[in-house]
């Protein structure tokens, strides 16, 4: 495992995930932004969140559900982070749920969901499609 001081709050068991997390072309840069504010929110509270996943591939989703699906990991960037949840303890992701419901008035497809999707309980986190958010700024004056 690897911490990254710079980034308090979160850290990554893997160089590859953290490579992963820092590439644009890899990891949607709204969803890191929304990642990094989580990681300090955590570190206010004195935790952690262990990144898990970010890109996904169609096996890998094979493996988890059963059958390949749409999803934010599944794009490139990929628009979904995962972490786990187990250490930080139920109060805290009460905490960051509610914090997180300040970006839900901006549009659906936002999401920080704590949920057991194949490999464990785990945060996901999610923000929406790029076409999405170009129709949102793209309001007639």
């Amino acid at each position: 495992m690897i911490k990254i001081k710079a980034f308090h709050g979160l850290y990554f068991p893997t160089i590859a995930l953290y490579q992963e997390f820092i590439d644009t072309k890899r990891t949607d840069p709204r969803v890191r932004m929304r990642a990094l504010e989580l990681g300090l929110l955590v570190h206010s509270l004195n935790k952690q969140l262990r990144i898990t996943g970010i890109g996904r591939t169609e096996k890998k989703n094979i493996e988890i559900y059963g059958h390949d699906r749409q999803s934010g990991h599944r794009e490139m960037p990929s628009r979904a982070i995962d972490f786990s949840g187990g250490e930080i303890g139920d109060e805290t992701i009460t905490t960051l749920q509610n914090h997180f419901t300040m970006f839900l008035d901006d549009g659906k497809y936002y999401s920080l969901i704590y949920h057991n999707a194949g490999f464990g309980r785990h945060l996901h986190l999610q923000v929406p499609h790029r076409d999405y958010n170009n129709i949102l700024w793209k309001k007639p004056i």
